[in-house]
């Protein structure tokens, strides 16, 4: 079973504006700006998931 499939984690929905750097792209996110690495809000929510 994906994690993406499962009903404990909030998913948010894409970035309405793709504004920064197109050539980073957030999985988490699904739109460009950012890499999934520097993304605060994933880093959040796994924090929220694990506490």
């Amino acid at each position: 079973m994906a994690v993406r499939d499962q009903d404990t984690m909030k998913w948010p929905h894409p970035l309405k504006l793709n504004i920064g750097n197109h050539d980073q792209y957030c999985h988490f996110h699904r739109s460009h700006g950012h890499t999934t690495e520097a993304c605060r809000q994933l880093k959040e929510e796994i924090e929220r998931l694990i506490c």
